[in-house]
């Protein structure tokens, strides 16, 4: 027996389903488009009062580690902290009329006072771990420059002279940088970053 096939053809049939109209469609997708963006806005509120309640507590332990009181006046500290707890209490009572953006903002405000003492901390934890080897090397170049004129003589006195005025001009420069530097003390921003110090030596 040889098998048939034949083609079918299916028919939708709605009962007592109602087509929406065109306006009704648009109207629904609107809905639809308004609950995802209520459900992304929550999401990012969240994220960012979490991000501006964490920026609180980080930045005020910071001000009471006695670690970092050089890196502040007593006065300016007081004030900090006076600002953060004033930042802990507005978000206690901060209701939930308050998007995302506010807080975004006001965790941009705090972070960036906090990043300028943060900033102080580690320019001056750089000079001191960088600055003494710095200075010691560029003398170690200086020193050498006899014994390089000796064991090579096809350079010529010229171009040595020229190595040792490279040498003692960012010497020069880097040692009033470090004056300037103990002028402003640590709490002050610096007079100079640890970043600006290595293109002078590269060009030594």
């Amino acid at each position: 027996m040889v098998p048939h096939s034949y083609p079918l053809k299916a028919k939708e049939e709605l009962v007592g389903v109602r087509r929406l109209s065109k306006d009704a469609t648009k109207e629904a997708k609107a809905r639809i488009k308004d609950l995802e963006k209520r459900d992304n806005d929550k999401y990012k509120t969240d994220e960012a009062k979490n991000d501006f309640e964490s920026i609180i507590y980080e930045f005020k332990d910071f001000l009471y580690d006695d670690e970092n009181s050089y890196y502040e006046t007593e006065t300016e500290i007081e004030a900090l902290l006076e600002a953060c707890s004033e930042a802990r209490d507005w978000l206690d009572d901060a209701g939930a009329e308050v998007g995302y953006k506010t807080f975004q903002t006001k965790t941009y405000e705090l972070q960036s006072k906090y990043s300028k003492l943060k900033n102080r901390k580690t320019e001056h934890k750089m000079r001191e771990e960088y600055l003494e080897a710095i200075f010691g090397r560029l003398k170690q170049m200086k020193d050498e420059i006899p014994a390089i004129l000796e064991n090579k003589p096809w350079i010529s006195e010229d171009e040595a002279r020229d190595v040792t005025d490279k040498i003692d001009e960012t010497t020069t420069w880097l040692s009033e940088k470090v004056e300037a530097q103990n002028e402003v003390g640590l709490a002050a921003d610096p007079a100079f970053s640890m970043d600006s110090v290595q293109p002078k030596i590269e060009k030594v």
